[in-house]
């Protein structure tokens, strides 16, 4: 025959399976505060890895930054030293076409050429009935502009740098 319990036993019943339970509650607590941590840790250590990145990221931007004003500042300089070159180029042209104007207003030109054009006694008189840039025939030489002078400087630069090899 089963004894009935008492009232005490029935007690003492109780508080072992609430110790029971609190035990277990603890052990679940404890599970769930170190999964709580391990979380935590990962993502201080994501927001550290995060973070490295960044300033990676940055430290890359600010490289190419940099660069790029470096290679805009080399050619503002090749566009700065191109426009010197040309325009000394020009200016060279210029010059030596005002000297041959000079040479040829004068008839100065010393050249082979010259000297078997002149050695040609027709020439002098194909040259003497030429007309004068205002139409009208005459001994005078045919004078040139300036402006042709400097179209033709212009002309001439152009074909160099057409000639020039691209690098």
């Amino acid at each position: 025959m089963a004894k009935t319990s008492t009232g005490s036993e029935r007690f003492r019943i109780q508080i072992e399976e609430q110790a029971r339970a609190t035990a277990a509650t603890q052990e679940r607590n404890s599970q769930l505060g170190q999964q709580v941590n391990d979380l935590e840790d990962q993502l201080q250590a994501e927001r550290a890895n995060t973070q490295e990145r960044i300033n990676l990221e940055r430290a890359e931007r600010e490289q190419l930054e940099e660069r790029l004003k470096e290679e805009h500042a080399e050619r503002e300089r090749l566009l700065q030293e191109e426009r010197t070159s040309r325009l000394e180029f020009e200016k060279h042209m210029m010059a030596k076409f005002v000297e041959l104007s000079k040479q040829l207003g004068t008839q100065q030109v010393p050249t082979k050429r010259v000297d078997k054009e002149n050695s040609n006694p027709n020439l002098q008189n194909i040259l003497l009935q030429r007309s004068s840039p205002n139409k009208t025939p005459g001994s005078r030489p045919t004078a040139i502009s300036s402006n042709a002078l400097i179209q033709a400087a212009a002309r001439q630069s152009r074909m160099f740098k057409a000639m020039e090899p691209k690098n």
